[in-house]
């Protein structure tokens, strides 16, 4: 190969290296109608996608996940803001469930869901998070509902701005990409 090549396909090779980076931490598992939508904790964007899927009629019920604040007026202000989201939405707020217990994690809130809905007979769950957390979600959810007889779906929020294919031109979503990395590793050498 002449060099003059090689050098032309360096930068396609390197991108094409990043994009896989990005790629590999968003999971989207076969969508199939559920007993409810699992709203993880976090940002805005979540809410918004469960909704859609309410409205699309894959579940009849959302369960929302809470934030570990300092405060209790501030996770009701956070439950006021996801339930008033989707609520907007045209889920009603009858249809919202709030999971008992505040997780410090990721596998934290999934321990508090899965005592949540083992007993009340749940089946099959669809899981809404961000795309970048949706690898780490799929791992946590297989280990932590591993003896649990629930089918778990976990869906990346289309609506969110990380994407894989250009991850690495913004900062915000750099820092994701790496964050999540390092949160793969630790959660892969047993610190939850």
């Amino acid at each position: 190969m002449p060099w003059w090549l090689l050098v032309l396909l360096l930068p396609l090779l390197f991108y094409l290296q990043l994009y896989q980076l990005g790629s590999h931490l968003v999971v989207r598992d076969r969508l199939r109608p559920a007993d409810a939508i699992v709203v993880m904790a976090g940002d805005q964007t979540r809410p918004v996608h469960a909704a859609a899927l309410y409205r699309e009629g894959y579940a009849p019920e959302l369960l929302l996940t809470n934030l570990p604040l300092t405060s209790l007026q501030g996770r009701r202000t956070y439950l006021n803001q996801i339930g008033l989201a989707a609520n907007e939405r045209g889920v009603p707020r009858e249809a919202m469930t709030i999971v008992p217990g505040v997780g410090v994690s990721t596998y934290q809130e999934v321990f508090n869901l899965l005592d949540f809905v083992q007993p009340q007979g749940y089946e099959r769950l669809i899981v809404v998070t961000s795309p970048s957390h949706t690898r780490r979600t799929r791992m946590i959810f297989d280990d932590v509902f591993a003896r649990a007889d629930i089918e778990i779906s976990v869906q990346p929020v289309a609506e969110h701005p990380y994407r894989p294919r250009d991850w690495f031109m913004t900062t915000q979503q750099r820092r994701d990409t790496w964050a999540e990395y390092v949160k793969l590793a630790l959660y892969r050498i047993g610190i939850r």
